[in-house]
């Protein structure tokens, strides 16, 4: 039973990891079509307004991170706390040390961005 939900939530984690990696292209169309001018009144506020939720959704599950790293390194003081989002490579996987996994910083940020922008584009019934 336990193999069963180890399998699922390894998939899950491996959709979800895959999907946002298609989220920075995304993000990077939406980014170029607001510079270019490309984009009406409407879909120039859906971009503003998800990129202000999503900097604060961010903020929101960094400051927790740190909190808890704060806290988990107080109570627990020989074993450091391993944040599930964090930037860069982990580069003791690329030489072969055993490294904890983590959710790369800008998938998770543009994937954030994404929801939140497909979710707004929902409020306003906007049609790409």
């Amino acid at each position: 039973m336990m193999f069963i939900i180890d399998l699922v939530f390894t998939l899950a984690l491996f959709f979800l990891a895959f999907y946002s990696m298609f989220t920075v292209f995304g993000a990077l169309k939406i980014a170029f079509k607001t510079v270019k001018g490309e984009l009406d009144e409407l879909e120039r506020k859906i971009v503003f307004d998800s990129l202000a939720y999503s900097m604060l959704t961010i903020f929101a599950l960094h400051a927790a991170q740190f909190i808890l790293g704060i806290i988990f390194n107080f109570n627990h003081g020989n074993r450091p706390f391993i944040p599930f989002i964090s930037s860069g490579i982990p580069f003791g996987t690329v030489f072969g040390l055993e490294t904890p996994s983590h959710f790369e910083a800008i998938f998770f940020d543009a994937l954030v961005f994404t929801i939140i922008y497909k979710l707004l584009q929902k409020k306003f019934a906007f049609k790409n």
